[in-house]
């Protein structure tokens, strides 16, 4: 068996740091256009719920009957 390091390797991948930083400026991107235009959450709301119907509406079109 091998014996797990006693300490954790020093500091985070770039890849970690760049993902972070990413997440960080979609959040914040997010957060500034709520607070300049707060309509755009009722676009995102309605827009799931227009998806939805969608696929339903889809579902049910291309659904077959019994099978036997």
């Amino acid at each position: 068996m091998s014996a797990l390091p006693s300490h954790p390797p020093d500091g985070r991948p770039l890849s970690w740091r760049v993902g972070m930083l990413i997440g960080a400026a979609l959040l914040g991107g997010v957060g500034y256009a709520v607070l300049r235009w707060p309509q755009i959450i009722e676009w995102c709301v309605s827009g799931v719920f227009f998806a939805l119907a969608a696929f339903l509406a889809v579902s049910a079109l291309l659904a077959r009957g019994r099978r036997r």
